[in-house]
């Protein structure tokens, strides 16, 4: 997981000295429209998600001719649900820390003061800070659309897009039961500012 940020921060800075077009960099925050965990429940259990309803992280983007941009964001989440046993017990709590890793496309439809955007790519999930031994996590991709419009002014760029994630499976998995507990289907309206 560390070599692939590794790669991908690396060709940033050697393909922004090939470009001088620039890098900018700054910070996405939204709203998820959809929890990070599903409320799938057994004949044993009860499962009721409860994630935070925030999105925060940093933004690398990478300017390239014709209009056209790579951009990498490092996305974070609190993630939670609650977990009662059938037919009574003890209510618990799972916390993790969802992290999301979109490195997309994107494609500019004019060079005016404000334009719409389309970007399209690939995206990896992990869960961190799942303690629960029933419970594994595992690092999953998938594929990520965007679309939306940015403004620009003198020294920062302002975006705001609607982002939706389709990932290829679970990254949160129980081994009893075998349910897989993380929603496939993600959609968030971001926020983005970049200088």
């Amino acid at each position: 997981m560390v070599n692939m940020f590794r790669v991908v921060l690396l060709s940033l800075v050697a393909a922004s000295a090939a470009f001088p077009q620039g890098l900018s960099v700054g910070l996405k925050a939204g709203y998820p429209f959809k929890d990070v965990f599903n409320n799938r429940s057994t004949l044993a259990a009860l499962i009721s998600p409860a994630s935070g309803r925030y999105t925060i992280g940093p933004v690398v983007e990478l300017h390239l001719p014709l209009r056209t941009s790579i951009e990498f964001d490092v996305l974070y989440r609190p993630g939670e649900f609650r977990r009662q046993p059938l037919p009574t017990g003890p209510l618990s709590k799972v916390t993790a820390g969802e992290w999301r890793f979109p490195l997309l496309l994107k494609y500019r439809f004019s060079e005016s003061f404000v334009t719409p955007f389309l970007g399209g790519g690939v995206a990896w999930q992990h869960l961190s800070g799942v303690d629960e031994p029933e419970l594994t996590t595992e690092t999953k991709s998938g594929a990520v659309v965007a679309a939306g419009l940015e403004g620009r002014l003198p020294i920062i760029r302002v975006s705001a897009e609607l982002r939706y994630t389709r990932w290829g499976a679970a990254t949160l998995s129980n081994v009893i039961t075998g349910l897989k507990q993380t929603n496939l289907n993600q959609v968030d309206a971001l926020v983005g500012i970049t200088f």
